[in-house]
């Protein structure tokens, strides 16, 4: 009988012939390369391959009952262990406990966790295999992860991420992109892509509406975007559906040197919105009317390219509207308005009606051929920006460019300043009308403390009205000068404990003033007099000067003047 038509053992021994290799089986020192005793039978050749086919099929039935029986002590043996010895409870717990850092959309973290977790033990399989939410966070970096993820994610709502394109660059790259996208369920979307061309390509696979996207954050390198942004289209990127009306649940956009066409209908309900290194300034009306449709925003950063702000150099070309809007953001948390025209950030910081809780961090350029440095970037009225208008605590820095940290309570001065200000400008630029228009457009009325530290060096100054400065600060209470130019600092201490018979003789700045500091000042005969000229003129006006706090200063001989002690205000020196 033909072995190969026998219903049992036909596919079989097809299987065994499949699978017999002659040169193989052959340098296997465990076979004999004799002749088999079968054939000193003298068979037939018929009747001796029927034996033959017949010892092999018994020999696979052998070797199968074998592997199952090898495969049933290793479970008995794996049930000995002692990770399955541990209650199925505690097993339970043990497998949240590893998995709470990667369940739920958005966790961003790296994709080995699942991976790691599911070869842990058979239990611990069976638990992350039947959890689709483990896999919701899907790796694009690769293709095969990418369909392992998508599969075992089931219809869970999911988060994507990569840093490169999972295909490579062919005609049908978008079709793949496309596949391996699950649009519909997609809740996350982060991209970091260098190449601008992979970002095109990836946006062009985004066909399809994402009804469910919440968190969207797209980055591109910094170098390839300044090079064809206008050739490769990026100053209109709402041709992708991602940035039209069928993204109603949009909750955090970041974009990264990418260009926004704001017009869109993204931002609706945005809480989180980041438009970071940007080439282009917004027109103030369309930039406006975004955060209009922003009524939810808690978080607010647009920052352009420093490239920009220096290329440009030039007052902004538009025409501004003659009116302030009004434009309420009450939910408002953090406000970042970074490398802006001054001109530009004056209005929308104006047209602003922001949560008194918002800390703001701003900076912006002069435009122009203007000399000298000033606040042209702040609107005439402040009141509805509180981190700019109530102001406990004031840090003037002008090391290398000038900034402003307001704080609403100077006994906190640990914390995060709920405002700050930079002018970016040349270095060294002139700042006598910043150092004014600081005393002047801010309101200083309740300032308790005053920080001015830098620059070490004067040349850079034009001396600002130090003492109509002070007289906006009738409630200084503590002035502390940090390596500030001994010239500089001479001039400062000159204009406190001013008398005027206007005011009957009595002192119109530092009315105030308990305690000043000084810190790493170098010494100037014109320092000293001016110190001790101060606290002579405080002792006779009965001014409230009580300590003169004086840390790391260089005097002569590393030894403070002893006829400085006997003028009358307390001096503590220290060294830090």
């Amino acid at each position: 009988m033909d072995a190969s038509s026998d219903p049992d053992t036909g596919s079989r021994e097809v299987g065994h012939y499949e699978a017999y290799d002659e040169e193989r089986e052959a340098a296997r020192p465990f076979l004999p390369l004799s002749t088999p005793s079968e054939a000193a039978l003298r068979l037939s050749p018929s009747a001796l391959l029927e034996i033959v086919d017949t010892k092999l099929n018994e020999l696979a039935d052998q070797q199968y009952h074998a592997s199952r029986r090898m495969c049933a002590l290793k479970r008995l043996r794996n049930n000995a262990a002692r990770i399955n010895r541990i209650p199925p409870e505690v097993l339970a717990e043990a497998f949240l406990f590893g998995a709470a850092g990667w369940f739920g959309v958005g966790g961003w973290t790296t994709h080995e966790t699942p991976l790691v977790i599911s070869h842990v033990c058979a239990y611990w399989r069976a638990l992350a295999l039947d959890t689709p939410r483990l896999w919701t966070s899907i790796p694009l970096i690769r293709r095969e992860l990418a369909e392992l993820f998508l599969v075992r994610s089931k219809d869970r709502r999911v988060a994507c991420w990569t840093d490169r394109l999972p295909v490579p660059s062919t005609p049908s790259r978008a079709r793949e992109l496309q596949r391996l996208l699950p649009v519909q369920r997609l809740q996350g979307l982060h991209v970091s892509l260098e190449d601008e061309g992979d970002m095109v390509q990836f946006l062009q696979a985004l066909r399809s509406p994402a009804p469910y996207i919440q968190d969207l954050n797209l980055v591109t390198g910094h170098d390839s975007m300044q090079t064809n942004r206008w050739t490769l289209g990026f100053e209109k990127p709402a041709t992708t559906p991602l940035f039209a009306s069928s993204t109603p649940n949009l909750q955090t956009l970041t974009l990264k040197n990418f260009d926004l066409d704001l017009t869109s209908g993204t931002f609706k309900n945005l809480v989180k919105l980041e438009l970071l290194e940007q080439w282009f300034v917004q027109p103030v009306g369309v930039f406006l009317d975004a955060l209009e449709r922003c009524p939810c925003l808690e978080h607010l950063a647009y920052q352009r390219t420093r490239e920009a702000v220096f290329i440009d150099g030039e007052p902004y070309p538009e025409h501004l509207p003659a009116h302030l809007r009004h434009v309420k953001l009450w939910k408002l948390r953090t406000l970042a308005l970074e490398c802006q025209p001054s001109a530009w950030l004056a209005f929308v910081l104006g047209s602003l009606d922001i949560s008194q809780y918002a800390c703001v961090r701003l900076s912006a350029f002069n435009e122009g051929d203007e000399a000298d440095l000033s606040l042209n970037m702040l609107p005439g009225d402040l009141s509805r920006i509180v981190a700019l208008s109530s102001i406990r605590s004031l840090h003037i820095d002008y090391e290398d460019r000038f900034k402003l940290f307001t704080r609403p309570d100077y006994s906190r001065y640990w914390q995060t300043p709920m405002g700050s200000l930079t002018l970016l400008q040349s270095f060294r630029s002139p700042v006598s009308l910043a150092y004014r228009d600081t005393f002047i457009k801010l309101n200083v009325r309740d300032l308790e403390e005053l920080i001015i530290e830098g620059p070490r060096s004067s040349y850079s100054w034009v001396s600002p009205d130090w003492p109509l400065c002070f007289r906006q600060t009738i409630n200084l209470g503590h002035l502390h000068l940090i390596d500030v130019d001994p010239t500089v600092a001479a001039k400062i201490l000159s204009a406190l404990f001013m008398s005027s018979p206007a005011c009957g003789g009595g002192i119109t700045t530092g009315t105030q003033l308990s305690k000043l500091e000084l810190t790493r000042l170098h010494y100037s005969g014109n320092l000293e007099r001016e110190l001790a000229n101060c606290m002579r003129r405080s002792a006779v006006t009965g001014g409230p000067l009580k300590t003169v706090k004086l840390v790391n200063m260089h005097w002569p001989f590393n030894q403070l003047p002893a006829w400085l002690w006997n003028i009358g205000p307390e001096i503590i020196e220290r060294e830090r």
